[in-house]
């Protein structure tokens, strides 16, 4: 696995510096950006109202809609990533939903490279979790999408992704596992820190890092266990509601 070069030549303070000039030129480009999103929003929402329009097309119709909304939270974080602020848009959700929603999201991506590629990921689904969570849905569904993708990405020449939820005590646990290339422990260490990236050039180097500050602004824990050869496991932690308690 590249890991990428520039990293363990920067110090801690050069990093953070970046990651502050990250968010003015996020500043600037956000509306912009989000004049973009606009416009898809709009006439997205036009032919989702159309009563021609198939029910598998309205699904779709509202898969770009949902990404787009998406797109626009993600701009936010990234301009306000350096800044300790709380999740907003807290509500009562099932866990379940938002996983859901996510693997079917990412389910693009795996059918695109298992037809074009010739290579098979299977995937696997096993959502046991009966609780809500107090969380801001659209964050953490952006969080699980990364480490799926993520998971894809390593599957190189195909392979298994288990996606499961299930309750351990006062906590709902979201696992992702694969079977892909996995990481060594210096990677390990390093991947939830600010612009470290395995990707080279094509990664930012933002993804985990803004992944494990969202988590933590939910007051939940993110934890990985990776062996090269053998594969990736990310385990969240989020508090469960409990309805039993009065």
């Amino acid at each position: 696995m590249e890991k990428s070069k520039d990293f363990f030549s920067m110090d801690k303070d050069f990093r953070y510096q970046r990651l502050s000039t990250l968010g003015e030129l996020a500043g600037e480009i956000s509306h912009d950006f989000n004049n973009s999103l606009t416009t898809i929003l709009g006439f997205t929402q036009i032919i989702m109202n159309d009563k021609r329009l198939d029910k598998d097309l309205k699904s779709y119709m509202e898969m770009i809609y949902e990404s787009a909304l998406d797109g626009e939270a993600i701009v936010s974080r990234i301009k306000n990533f350096s800044k300790n602020e709380k999740s907003d848009n807290m509500s009562l959700v099932e866990v379940n939903d938002v996983v859901e929603s996510t693997i079917k999201m990412a389910s693009i991506k795996w059918k695109n490279i298992n037809e074009k590629k010739g290579v098979k990921i299977e995937v696997i689904e096993n959502l046991q979790s009966k609780s809500k969570i107090n969380c801001n849905a659209r964050e953490i569904r952006e969080i699980t999408l990364n480490i799926i993708l993520n998971a894809i990405d390593s599957l190189e020449s195909g392979g298994q992704l288990k996606i499961e939820t299930y309750d351990e005590g006062d906590k709902v646990v979201i696992k992702v596992q694969d079977t892909g290339i996995g990481m060594d422990e210096e990677t390990m260490s390093n991947i939830f820190e600010p612009f470290f990236s395995t990707k080279g050039e094509k990664g930012t180097g933002l993804g985990l890092s803004i992944c494990k500050k969202i988590i933590e602004k939910h007051n939940g824990t993110i934890e990985v266990d990776s062996k090269i050869g053998v594969g990736t496991t990310f385990k969240i932690y989020m508090k469960r509601y409990r309805t039993d308690i009065v």
